[in-house]
Formats: C-alpha cells, structure tokens, sequence
C-alpha cells in the first residue's frame, strides 16, 4: 500500500472506535435485544505534532485513518454502500460498518488545517466521501443506521427468494456478492451499451419478457 499516494487527506483532532465490552457480547447472546444498544467504551486517540492525526482516501478508493505510521482504519471503498454509512454533526463524523451481523463504529473530529474552517474541512470531506457512500445530518433521518433493519439473506435460498429481493417485495437484502460488479467495462461503456439496446425496437418485448419471469419466480414458495 503506497501511503505516499493520496488523492485526498484531512487533518483530524480527533479519532475514536467503539470497543464492545465481553459483558455485551454475552447478554447480547442471551438476549438479542440488547444486541442493539451493546455496552463498551470509546478508545481515543488525538493530533500530536509527532505523530499526525490523518484522514485521507487514496488514488485506488482506499480510505486511511493513521497517527504517524499507525494506520488505524483501512477501508476499500468499491460498494461501500451497502455495508458503510455516516452520520455528521457539526464537524464531527460517525461511520458505522456492518458486515453480517457484526458491526463496527468509529468517529473523527476534524482540525481546520489548509481549510477556513474545522466546518469547512469536515464538509470537504464529507462531499468526497458522499461519492462512495451515503452521509447524512445527525438526526436528519429516522435512523442512523437503516440498515441494520434488514436482514441479508445466508445459505441456500430459492430463486423465488431472490426474485422478490430484485422486484422489491422483501425487506431482506442480497448478500454482498450479487452487489459486486464484475465487469470490467467502465460507467461510459455501460451507458452506450444501454444506448444501443434501447434502440433496438425489440428490447422493449426483451424487458417485459424478463419482468414476466421474474414475477412467476416471486409467486413460487
């Protein structure tokens, strides 16, 4: 990982992760309630001019957090939406991370460094970040986190599961993998090839025709 490759870095006073305490993860066990408000403590870490704060996002969409040489947060951006989101409250930034049934938090308070403004440089941030995932005002929303109100689906599931996920007649989500893009055409190419099928007179009939499988997919059991 070439550190030396950023495309865009932010001064931060301070950085903060959420350590779940053993306590929690045995009640949340014993109790899935309390799995929602699990108990711990914030371990934090502040700006020194020895070992600089820094948040920055790297030319390969690799998100850093360091103190000096210490990285403490990497995260590879590519469909961070669907397991990333961010709440901000003046110029401070909650990013909660969920994977399966774990999840993780963290938070950073931003310094002004080459910006007007600590308010300045969190909205700086935020604005690159929003390309990647979602970052909404601190109670701007019903939930922080909507995502952890649904479920992804695990194990062998029937193509009728999956159909109602793609129609929309679930709340259950795909797992990661139907989410992950591997082609390797770029966002122009994919445009002019939706072009060219939309010109063609019998993509229409193409569509519905798949629309139509789709819905006798939903209605088996």
């Amino acid at each position: 990982m070439a550190l030396n490759s950023k495309r865009n870095e932010w001064h931060l006073l301070r950085y903060a992760r959420f350590i779940h305490s053993n306590d929690a993860v045995q009640s949340a066990e014993k109790d899935k309630e309390n799995a929602s408000t699990p108990a711990g403590t914030w371990k934090h870490f502040s700006w020194s001019d020895a070992e600089p704060l820094m948040l920055s996002i790297q030319d390969s969409s690799q998100l850093l957090i360091t103190r000096g040489k210490l990285i403490l947060e990497s995260h590879f951006l590519f469909d961070a939406e669907h397991y990333i989101k961010g709440a901000f409250k003046g110029d401070c930034v909650l990013f909660i991370q969920k994977i399966k049934n774990e999840c993780r938090k963290f938070r950073v308070k931003f310094m002004q460094g080459p910006f007007p403004s600590t308010l300045k440089a969190c909205a700086d941030c935020i604005a690159t970040l929003q390309a990647f995932f979602h970052i909404q005002e601190e109670g701007a929303g019903t939930s922080q986190n909507p995502a952890e109100n649904r479920m992804t689906l695990e194990g062998e599931v029937s193509m009728g599961t999956v159909a109602k996920v793609v129609l929309g007649n679930t709340t259950l989500d795909l797992p990661l993998a139907y989410h992950h893009h591997q082609s390797s055409w770029q966002p122009e190419q994919v445009a002019g090839a939706l072009r060219l099928c939309l010109a063609d007179p019998t993509f229409p009939a193409f569509v519905e025709a798949v629309e139509d499988e789709l819905k006798k997919l939903n209605r088996e059991k």
